[in-house]
């Protein structure tokens, strides 16, 4: 395997966080050597189909939702709202809360960026 050229590799290093939505990373120079320091993620979840909007502003309006509440905002029934919702859940835009798989009262928060206070 060809070692790459520091150039291509620091614009690897800034393609990969741009991708994964992170800040631009810092490079310093120190006399014969550089640091380079990477931060977290910060990205807004985003929705990727037209009925995740619904329900993303419905949690940022109320901090979380549950089946019941995602009924009826879809009209749809309780079964499809809840097959939504975990499919939501499986693409990385929410998280399920729940004290176990057939918990009748769990709901859906937004996925958070790792490292950051959750509001309140």
């Amino acid at each position: 395997m060809k070692p790459l050229p520091i150039i291509a590799l620091l614009n690897r290093i800034g393609s990969v966080c741009q991708q994964q939505n992170s800040a631009a990373p810092k490079f310093e120079g120190l006399d014969h050597f550089f640091r380079v320091t990477l931060y977290p993620r910060t990205a807004k979840v985003t929705p990727s189909e037209s009925w995740h909007v619904p329900i993303i502003e419905h949690i940022e309006e109320h901090g979380k939702i549950s089946a019941m509440e995602a009924e009826k905002i879809w009209k749809l029934t309780r079964r499809t709202a809840t097959d939504r919702l975990k499919k939501t859940c499986q693409e990385g835009l929410l998280v399920e809360l729940s004290t176990g798989p057939f918990d009748s009262y769990k709901t859906f928060i937004l996925r958070e960026p790792r490292n950051q206070p959750r509001k309140t």
